[in-house]
């Protein structure tokens, strides 16, 4: 290999590198008793850290950054209730745009 195609695969992969972790996307504000998600064109992903955006009201627009995770730890304030929210993943905010 010669140093323009090295040069070529280190950009490429930084690049590729660079764009994983934290998505920016813009999303509505939805809580019930089951707890507080994020929609995004009509699906909704559980917000493990709702005190993100505590200040903002249920229904209102705003843009995020965000990891998706597996898993996210309790939450001692958080109520239980028996509605299902069906949700497509668990998100944590990083960011408020």
């Amino acid at each position: 290999m010669n140093t323009k195609h090295i040069l070529s695969f280190l950009f490429a992969s930084t690049l590729l590198l660079s764009s994983c972790g934290k998505i920016s996307r813009k999303a509505e504000i939805n809580r019930d008793c089951t707890g507080t998600y994020l929609t995004f064109h009509n699906k909704d992903y559980f917000v493990c850290n709702p005190s993100m955006i505590s200040s903002y009201a249920d229904g209102s627009k705003i843009e995020v950054k965000y990891d998706k995770i597996d898993e996210c730890s309790s939450d001692p304030d958080q109520a239980i209730c028996e509605l299902y929210h069906k949700n497509y993943g668990i998100i944590e905010i990083k960011e408020i745009k």
